[in-house]
């Protein structure tokens, strides 16, 4: 059997719903150092792989934003259209690719889908590749105005992951289809810096910058922990800057949840999403 035929029917066979190959000339406007051939010099392709989230953990979703007293339940939401798609699903899948074709004499490499392990926090910078640029390079979406990959039949509720090769591929056409991103409407949604859109994009910036403030108070916490243990004095300066970092980490999870509130106030004003049709296959 032709071997992109065995790695688009092995990927089916493991619960995905997506699959494309991308070849390399598609990623020629990538930063450097995010390009195929720096991660893997000899690259040939790039396979981007996807499954869709399950509708009833995005329902558990907007319900957690509509109501404050519900957002503990946003877990089940994280879980089964994160980290389960995540570490279950797009991973072990990528893997599978990968040894096919390094027992095919080919060199392969999968990609970590996004939010596979905490230690990825360690790292401030992008991304070593871009998943989503790898799916709509594959043809299987588009992107939208918040640089989301668009399905035709799931919009932007899809996880994706890629497996970069040394196999010269057989790759699919670009995504030429109805448009599916309506800018207008999204912006209509948006409504200014108030709106949906711009609401979600600050929650985004603010939860980042909760990140670099707790381990920035963290820090503090263990050079001061230090200095009591030794018997040292704790400047005062020290002491100043500890407090600081503690009412930046107080005012920006106001701010978070200020906003969560805002977008769960306006998604009760919207339509109920539309059913997706059910996926043609390959």
């Amino acid at each position: 059997m032709d071997l992109t035929k065995q790695i688009k029917g092995l990927v089916l066979a493991s619960h995905l719903d997506y699959v494309g190959i991308a070849p390399l000339d598609r990623f020629s406007q990538a930063p450097p150092g995010h390009r195929p051939t720096d991660l893997l010099p000899g690259a040939r392709s790039v396979i981007a792989i996807g499954i869709r989230m399950a509708r009833g953990a995005l329902l558990v979703q907007q319900r957690a934003l509509e109501n404050p007293e519900l957002r503990h339940i946003a877990l089940g939401y994280r879980w089964a259209a994160y980290g389960l798609l995540n570490r279950h699903f797009l991973d072990p899948t990528a893997l599978k690719v990968a040894r096919l074709l390094e027992k095919e004499g080919y060199i392969a490499i999968p990609n970590v889908s996004s939010g596979a392990d905490n230690t990825a926090r360690i790292y401030e910078s992008a991304a070593s590749f871009s998943n989503k640029h790898a799916a709509v390079a594959a043809g299987l979406g588009e992107f939208g105005w918040l640089t989301l990959c668009l399905t035709p039949d799931a919009g932007p509720r899809v996880r994706f992951t890629s497996i970069i090769t040394t196999a010269e591929l057989c790759p699919d056409p670009m995504y030429s289809g109805p448009r599916l991103c309506d800018i207008d409407k999204c912006r209509q949604l948006g409504g200014g810096r108030g709106g949906i859109v711009e609401a979600l994009k600050d929650v985004m910036d603010s939860i980042k910058s909760q990140e670099t403030q707790r381990r920035r108070l963290h820090s503090f916490s263990r050079f001061i922990e230090a200095k009591r243990k030794a018997g040292e004095n704790v400047p005062e300066e020290l002491n100043a800057a500890y407090r600081v970092a503690q009412d930046e980490i107080r005012a920006t999870t106001e701010r978070v949840e200020e906003l969560r509130t805002s977008i769960g106030r306006r998604l009760k004003t919207l339509p109920a999403p539309r059913r997706c049709p059910p996926r043609q296959g390959n």
